[in-house]
């Protein structure tokens, strides 16, 4: 994992002009069930099993003063704005170790470059898809 060192540090407006394009989603890394009243739930999403090589992929990025009002404690709008998809906020708060959005309030951020976070989540998804395809399909949450 990199250092909080200074010629470790990027800003966010090089992830912006990286450029958003993240399409994986949360619920397709998830294994599911469906409760009594029709209701879909993910009991588990794979993502955390792959922490340590999303934590060594992972940067660390400063925010400046208009950057960190904005996105305090709104990990959704900066996955948005950075990735352009909100669900990954859940990895942004793992990769801080942060457990709730009312804790997301630091200027200095651990975060995937856009092309880390493309290609980690490929692998994760083709590496877990078929179980998590088949699980799906017998609990009828495909």
């Amino acid at each position: 994992m990199a250092t909080y060192l200074p010629e470790n540090t990027y800003t966010l407006e090089e992830f912006i002009k990286a450029g958003r394009a993240v399409t994986i989603s949360y619920d397709r890394l998830s294994f599911k069930e469906r409760l009594t009243n029709g209701t879909e739930i993910s009991i588990l999403n794979v993502v955390n099993d792959y922490m340590p090589e999303l934590k060594r992929a992972s940067v660390s990025v400063q925010l400046d003063k208009d950057q960190y009002a904005k996105y305090r404690f709104k990990p959704k709008l900066l996955c948005h704005d950075i990735y352009g998809n909100p669900e990954l906020y859940y990895i942004i708060l793992l990769l801080n170790g942060i457990i709730d959005v009312k804790d997301f309030d630091q200027s200095v951020l651990r975060m995937l470059p856009i092309n880390a976070m493309n290609s980690l989540l490929s692998v994760i998804y083709n590496a877990e898809r078929s179980d998590i395809g088949v699980y799906n399909s017998e609990k009828g949450t495909e």
